[in-house]
């Protein structure tokens, strides 16, 4: 049962549905980083590993390294909601 759920997880993240699954992950933490700003805490290292992850999982020549770009733009986005989210209840 984990190789099945391993190995959809590998296909959604770095195989043909790597798109699908980024598109996925980028919508889930917008739209819960809109609803609560302090979940930008929640979701900064995810955007953190999971860029490394691409960097060091795809071939530098593949289309998926833009994925990594995309982690850490959202890591960017999770910090500015971060402190949004810290001056709102200060």
């Amino acid at each position: 049962m984990s190789g099945e759920f391993q190995e959809f997880f590998n296909e959604l993240l770095f195989g043909t549905g790597a798109w699908l699954g980024l598109i996925i992950i980028v919508a889930i933490i917008v739209i819960v980083t809109m609803r609560e700003k302090l979940s930008g805490a929640i979701f900064l290292p995810i955007c953190v590993f999971l860029g490394i992850q691409y960097f060091n999982s795809v071939p530098s020549n593949s289309n998926l390294v833009w994925g990594a770009i995309l982690m850490f733009i959202m890591a960017v986005y999770c910090i500015g909601v971060l402190i949004d989210g810290v001056r709102k209840h200060v």
